[in-house]
């Protein structure tokens, strides 16, 4: 003789009736339905739950994408198949519920959100990419190599949500062998802005050339004034892209502590880097620089020479 479990039988029982209840007209009876379902926290409730997320009313998708969390872990797999089947009302709810979740077995199907043909799903994808934090990044730093520009546009969105996390791996993309991450990464940093200072100083110090000159560009447009005496030294960098970038980063920046610096660079053998300086110079302004200038008039380069000009009349 087998012995049956009354709690279990009573508790099959009650998810069977609430089931039921999903199926009534009264979006409210549905709606508290959905919700003692999650509470029951039932392998059962699951299906029916996402049965749900295609509901006309919009409390009662709600409603279940909560008693789904409720129910937690065991709701992922089930979840992860409406992204492959499922419409696209079901398919962005289904997204949001595993970033909330931060189910990590979802980030790789969740990437692939990123190009859903329905901008709910994609929107929602960049958000659940965003909330489940640093172990989405380097799926995300993959995925600005994309050449759809709209999925590289919302990877850097959700790494720049991520925040802190993201910035180590950022620097790193910097010298990535990929040009759309490189390009990506100095974006994300601009767009992160003075909480990015300090890493992309510590690039400057430990960077590869390709990073260093990223580094440089984007302190110049994030224009912190911490950022002023690392530049100041980049401007003695050995690659004259390095040179070129903090000089005109020191200008967009404009800081009165760079003009000598600047003035000092105008005997670079690199055409390039005494343009920057000169450039640099003209915006910051200050009389000090007009005796270098005027011998930048003399440059044997005429772009050297036309931009001292410019300054100069600037002043």
């Amino acid at each position: 003789m087998v012995d049956h479990d009354p709690l279990a039988s009573s508790q099959h029982e009650n998810v069977a009736e609430l089931v039921n209840r999903l199926h009534d007209r009264d979006p409210e009876i549905r709606r508290a339905a959905v919700e003692a379902l999650g509470r029951t926290k039932s392998n059962e409730a699951i299906g029916p739950l996402i049965a749900c997320l295609e509901d006309e009313v919009d409390k009662v998708r709600w409603e279940a994408a909560d008693a789904l969390l409720e129910i937690g872990e065991s709701a992922a797999e089930p979840l992860l198949a409406v992204l492959a089947g499922g419409s696209g009302l079901a398919r962005a709810e289904a997204v949001g519920i595993l970033g909330r979740m931060r189910a990590h077995q979802a980030i790789a199907p969740l990437i692939a959100c990123l190009r859903d043909n329905d901008k709910r799903v994609r929107w929602a994808a960049s958000k659940a990419l965003a909330e489940l934090g640093e172990p989405a990044v380097s799926y995300l730093v993959d995925a600005m190599d994309d050449p759809n520009l709209s999925i590289r546009k919302r990877a850097l969105e959700a790494l720049v949500e991520i925040g802190g996390p993201a910035l180590g791996p950022l620097a790193g993309s910097l010298d990535d062998g990929r040009i759309r991450v490189r390009w990506g990464a100095l974006e994300a940093f601009e767009r992160f802005g003075q909480p990015a200072v300090d890493t992309l100083i510590q690039v400057l110090d430990k960077g590869s050339v390709r990073a260093r000159w990223r580094a440089v560009v984007a302190l110049g447009r994030i224009g912190d004034e911490r950022a002023v005496e690392p530049l100041i030294q980049a401007l003695h960098d050995e690659h004259l892209h390095v040179r070129w970038k903090a000089a005109e980063a020191l200008g967009s920046i404009g800081d009165r502590r760079a003009v000598e610096p600047l003035a000092a660079l105008l005997d670079d053998r690199e055409r390039y880097v005494r343009w920057g300086a000169v450039r640099a110079l003209g915006r910051i302004g200050d009389a000090r620089a007009l005796e270098a200038l005027s011998k930048a008039t003399q440059d044997e380069d005429a772009v050297v020479r036309e931009a001292a000009e410019r300054a100069i009349r600037r002043m």
